[in-house]
């Protein structure tokens, strides 16, 4: 029964088809602000739009928000941000992402490849876990 509200709580569990949506990362939106960089690529990936939505949910959740969120990049289009009040840096990129607590850096989905569901599922769990920890703001 517990782990039934653990997954029910899950950010991933809003989005039933959220399967669906990480079986390609092509390209699903254009972003405004990139629009006059260029040769830089302007679009996010379904992957990066979900995987945002997550970070959200999780945050609106623990009455927190992201702060300093840019969309950076030049061969490749990724989503960087910040936890509000909080020694948090994430970065989505469109098949992988990496989370920084303090000093200490990890990255989701590579070097090996994982599908983008469980990408996105690990990332997301860690997400909550440092972002919910007693301590996640004085970790360094």
């Amino acid at each position: 029964m517990k782990s039934e509200s653990k997954a029910a709580n899950h950010p991933l569990a809003f989005r039933p088809a959220i399967a669906l949506l990480f079986q390609s990362t092509r390209p699903v939106g254009r972003v405004a602000e990139l629009e006059s960089f260029g040769e830089m690529k302007d679009k996010l990936t379904a992957f990066q739009l979900e995987v945002e939505k997550g970070i959200n949910d999780v945050l609106d959740h623990l009455g927190k928000h992201v702060v300093d969120r840019r969309i950076a990049g030049i061969a490749e289009t990724h989503i960087t941000g910040s936890v509000s009040n909080q020694d948090i840096i994430f970065w989505i990129y469109p098949d992988g992402a990496a989370l920084q607590v303090g000093r200490r850096h990890r990255a989701f989905g590579f070097p090996t490849r994982e599908s983008l569901l469980d990408t996105a599922r690990e990332f997301l769990d860690e997400f909550m876990k440092v972002v919910a920890g007693p301590d996640a703001a004085a970790r360094n």
